[in-house]
Protein backbone atom coordinates (compact mmCIF):
# COMPACT_ATOMS: atom_id res chain seq x y z
CA UNK A 1 0.00 0.00 0.00
CA UNK A 2 0.68 3.42 -0.22
CA UNK A 3 1.23 5.70 2.59
CA UNK A 4 -0.29 9.13 2.22
CA UNK A 5 1.95 12.15 2.77
CA UNK A 6 1.56 15.45 3.84
CA UNK A 7 3.75 18.85 3.73
CA UNK A 8 3.28 20.99 6.78
CA UNK A 9 3.54 24.75 7.03
CA UNK A 10 5.30 26.22 9.76
CA UNK A 11 3.60 29.95 8.22
CA UNK A 12 0.51 31.06 9.66
CA UNK A 13 -2.09 30.92 8.05
CA UNK A 14 -3.24 34.78 7.23
CA UNK A 15 -7.53 34.66 7.21
CA UNK A 16 -8.96 37.41 5.27
CA UNK A 17 -11.74 39.78 6.85
CA UNK A 18 -14.85 39.22 6.04
CA UNK A 19 -15.95 42.91 5.94
CA UNK A 20 -12.82 44.22 4.13
CA UNK A 21 -14.19 45.32 0.76
CA UNK A 22 -10.53 46.00 -0.55
CA UNK A 23 -10.12 42.33 -0.61
CA UNK A 24 -9.75 41.13 -4.30
CA UNK A 25 -11.78 38.61 -3.80
CA UNK A 26 -15.15 40.60 -2.88
CA UNK A 27 -14.04 43.70 -5.50
CA UNK A 28 -15.66 42.94 -8.61
CA UNK A 29 -15.76 45.03 -11.54
CA UNK A 30 -18.80 46.62 -12.62
CA UNK A 31 -20.50 45.08 -15.40
CA UNK A 32 -21.69 47.12 -18.07
CA UNK A 33 -25.78 47.32 -19.27
CA UNK A 34 -26.28 48.12 -22.49
CA UNK A 35 -29.39 49.11 -23.75
CA UNK A 36 -31.05 47.67 -27.17
CA UNK A 37 -34.00 49.14 -29.28
CA UNK A 38 -35.29 47.25 -32.09
CA UNK A 39 -37.50 48.00 -34.72
CA UNK A 40 -39.31 45.48 -36.86
CA UNK A 41 -41.40 45.81 -40.24
CA UNK A 42 -42.38 43.44 -42.88
CA UNK A 43 -42.19 44.21 -46.43
CA UNK A 44 -44.01 42.94 -49.50
CA UNK A 45 -41.31 43.51 -51.90
CA UNK A 46 -38.22 41.80 -52.34
CA UNK A 47 -35.13 41.85 -50.55
CA UNK A 48 -33.13 43.11 -53.15
CA UNK A 49 -35.68 46.01 -54.28
CA UNK A 50 -35.69 46.92 -49.93
CA UNK A 51 -31.36 46.50 -49.84
CA UNK A 52 -31.96 49.45 -52.99
CA UNK A 53 -34.19 51.53 -51.12
CA UNK A 54 -31.89 51.49 -48.30
CA UNK A 55 -28.78 51.96 -50.14
CA UNK A 56 -30.69 55.21 -51.48
CA UNK A 57 -32.01 56.64 -48.18
CA UNK A 58 -28.06 56.26 -46.87
CA UNK A 59 -26.96 57.79 -50.16
CA UNK A 60 -29.54 60.44 -49.80
CA UNK A 61 -28.95 61.59 -46.03
CA UNK A 62 -25.07 61.53 -46.61
CA UNK A 63 -25.68 64.12 -48.62
CA UNK A 64 -26.75 66.18 -46.29
CA UNK A 65 -24.41 65.45 -43.89
CA UNK A 66 -26.26 64.55 -40.87
CA UNK A 67 -24.20 62.08 -39.86
CA UNK A 68 -26.71 59.63 -39.64
CA UNK A 69 -25.17 56.91 -40.67
CA UNK A 70 -22.06 58.00 -38.76
CA UNK A 71 -18.89 55.30 -39.46
CA UNK A 72 -19.45 52.25 -42.00
CA UNK A 73 -18.60 48.77 -39.47
CA UNK A 74 -20.02 46.39 -42.23
CA UNK A 75 -22.14 46.49 -45.70
CA UNK A 76 -23.21 42.65 -46.93
CA UNK A 77 -25.55 43.52 -49.65
CA UNK A 78 -28.24 42.50 -49.63
CA UNK A 79 -28.72 41.45 -46.05
CA UNK A 80 -26.91 43.27 -43.50
CA UNK A 81 -25.19 47.05 -43.09
CA UNK A 82 -23.87 47.93 -39.46
CA UNK A 83 -22.75 51.24 -38.14
CA UNK A 84 -21.25 53.31 -35.45
CA UNK A 85 -22.60 56.25 -34.32
CA UNK A 86 -19.62 58.43 -32.56
CA UNK A 87 -21.96 61.81 -32.75
CA UNK A 88 -24.13 60.72 -29.93
CA UNK A 89 -25.36 61.13 -26.10
CA UNK A 90 -23.59 57.83 -25.49
CA UNK A 91 -20.57 55.67 -24.84
CA UNK A 92 -21.05 53.47 -27.86
CA UNK A 93 -23.69 53.40 -30.11
CA UNK A 94 -23.86 50.49 -32.67
CA UNK A 95 -26.83 50.02 -35.21
CA UNK A 96 -27.34 46.92 -37.74
CA UNK A 97 -30.21 46.62 -40.13
CA UNK A 98 -31.04 43.04 -40.90
CA UNK A 99 -32.99 42.39 -44.06
CA UNK A 100 -34.69 38.71 -43.79
CA UNK A 101 -35.85 36.95 -47.00
CA UNK A 102 -38.74 35.64 -47.08
CA UNK A 103 -39.55 34.80 -50.67
CA UNK A 104 -41.62 37.45 -52.49
CA UNK A 105 -41.46 39.93 -49.65
CA UNK A 106 -39.03 40.34 -46.89
CA UNK A 107 -39.25 42.05 -42.77
CA UNK A 108 -36.44 44.95 -41.61
CA UNK A 109 -35.23 44.81 -38.47
CA UNK A 110 -33.51 47.72 -37.49
CA UNK A 111 -31.51 48.01 -33.61
CA UNK A 112 -29.02 49.50 -31.90
CA UNK A 113 -26.60 48.23 -29.10
CA UNK A 114 -26.16 51.59 -26.81
CA UNK A 115 -23.83 51.75 -23.96
CA UNK A 116 -26.00 54.65 -22.15
CA UNK A 117 -23.80 58.13 -20.30
CA UNK A 118 -24.11 58.35 -16.71
CA UNK A 119 -26.57 60.81 -15.61
CA UNK A 120 -23.44 62.36 -13.99
CA UNK A 121 -21.60 62.58 -17.14
CA UNK A 122 -23.92 64.43 -18.89
CA UNK A 123 -24.16 67.36 -16.37
CA UNK A 124 -27.62 66.16 -15.50
CA UNK A 125 -28.88 67.63 -18.96
CA UNK A 126 -30.71 63.74 -19.39
CA UNK A 127 -28.65 63.87 -22.71
CA UNK A 128 -28.28 60.43 -22.67
CA UNK A 129 -31.87 59.25 -21.96
CA UNK A 130 -33.32 61.89 -24.35
CA UNK A 131 -31.31 60.28 -27.25
CA UNK A 132 -32.00 56.56 -25.93
CA UNK A 133 -35.89 58.17 -26.35
CA UNK A 134 -35.21 59.24 -29.54
CA UNK A 135 -33.82 55.60 -31.21
CA UNK A 136 -37.16 53.70 -31.36
CA UNK A 137 -38.95 57.26 -34.01
CA UNK A 138 -35.68 57.67 -35.72
CA UNK A 139 -35.37 54.10 -37.29
CA UNK A 140 -39.23 54.08 -37.51
CA UNK A 141 -38.99 57.57 -39.46
CA UNK A 142 -36.01 55.22 -41.82
CA UNK A 143 -38.45 52.13 -42.01
CA UNK A 144 -41.15 54.81 -43.56
CA UNK A 145 -38.44 56.60 -45.55
CA UNK A 146 -37.91 52.99 -47.20
CA UNK A 147 -41.28 52.28 -47.71
CA UNK A 148 -41.79 55.90 -49.62
CA UNK A 149 -38.77 55.35 -51.68
CA UNK A 150 -40.36 51.77 -52.60
CA UNK A 151 -43.38 53.35 -53.80
CA UNK A 152 -41.64 55.90 -55.56
CA UNK A 153 -40.13 53.57 -57.70
CA UNK A 154 -43.60 51.80 -58.61
CA UNK A 155 -42.51 47.96 -58.73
Amino acid sequence: GGTATHKISSEPRLKKDPMDKASPKTAKPKKKRYTTVVVEQPFPRPRREVWAALQRLIGDRAKTESGEFGEELSNEPPWRYVYRRPDVAANLCECSLTIRDDGDSCNVAWSALIDPLDASDVDGDRAGARFIASIRPTFTGYVEAMQALLDESGG
